[in-house]
């Protein structure tokens, strides 16, 4: 289990004030991982500036200052929680999110589980066996750094995922990325900063704060650019909503259906035959149901009664 945790400055003459609220979000960030810690700071110039602590922010809260500066463009970091499955007995900095390529600085929460099978296809040597070393040199390899080309390369992921995603040649823009692990986004009007986040708490904003939390969409591919542009695709490029309507050939279940239709749902009905009195009558409203609404009908006999 991970936090991820990001930044992209709007204004920098406000660094030092955006780096102490940064350093709060780190260690409320801590309950999702306390094995270690990393910050990569992205400045002006494409070039990075880091600490990765084993630990957790806490307990080295000096270390979470003298990372950001006047040129600081993008800050990625992340909180991470061990598994068993990829427990590490010596521990180093390599062995420590953010991940970092030649070109791509990635945070990663969740489980990427074709890791293997990506190092083998794309000929990778990652320096350590965590499954998210994988991603900065699997995108080195394929991402232009266009938002089409990201949604094509991460096609080939398998697993779960919440990206937070910084570009050295492209030093100007953060890209946040999820399927169903959930990004907060919270931008800070006096700060002129946008803050990102695995929880909306670890924000820590009050009623009357200037400052505007956003859930990002599931599914989704977001790109923040400094000049204060989003722009933002589906992660899958045709997405499928589908979904499938218990029918019992009454009035309910036939408006739900509709209803789903009407809002671009590829649309299923299904109907349970038990052996009831009105069974011939509902089998026979369920079918014209289907047939009049031009969707498909799964019909299952049950022996409940």
């Amino acid at each position: 289990m991970c936090s991820v945790s990001g930044v992209i400055i709007f204004d920098n003459s406000n660094f030092d004030k955006i780096e102490k609220k940064f350093a709060q979000i780190m260690k409320k960030a801590e309950d999702r991982g306390r094995d270690s810690f990393g910050i990569v700071a992205i400045e002006k110039d494409g070039n990075v500036r880091s600490i990765r602590s084993l630990g957790k922010p806490s307990d080295y809260e000096e270390k979470l200052y003298g990372i950001f500066n006047e040129n600081t463009n993008v800050v990625i970091a992340n909180n991470r929680a061990e598994p068993t499955t990829e427990y590490i007995n010596k521990k180093s900095e390599k062995d420590i999110q953010p991940f970092e390529g030649e070109r791509y600085v990635v945070s990663h929460n969740g489980i990427i589980a074709n890791d293997n099978e990506i190092e083998r296809k794309y000929g990778i040597h990652r320096q350590t066996k965590i499954d998210s070393a994988i991603i900065p040199p699997f995108l080195d390899k394929l991402w232009d750094g266009s938002l089409e080309s990201l949604r094509k390369s991460l096609s080939e992921i398998k697993g779960s995922f919440a990206f937070i995603l910084g570009d050295k040649k492209r030093p100007d823009r953060i890209f946040a990325v999820q399927n169903f692990k959930p990004i907060y986004m919270a931008y800070d009007f006096s700060l002129k900063a946008a803050f990102f986040s695995s929880l909306d708490d670890y924000f820590d904003v009050k009623p009357f704060d200037p400052v505007n939390v956003k859930k990002l969409d599931p599914y989704s591919i977001v790109e923040i650019t400094k000049d204060m542009k989003i722009n933002q695709i589906p992660l899958i490029s045709k997405l499928s909503k589908r979904a499938l309507v218990i029918a019992s050939g009454g009035l309910d279940s036939t408006v739900a259906a509709t209803k789903l239709i009407r809002d671009g749902y590829d649309v299923t009905l299904i109907h349970f035959n038990y052996n009831h009195k009105a069974e011939e009558k509902e089998r026979e409203a369920v079918r014209k149901i289907s047939e009049y609404l031009n969707v498909k009908l799964i019909e299952m006999d049950t022996n409940i009664f």
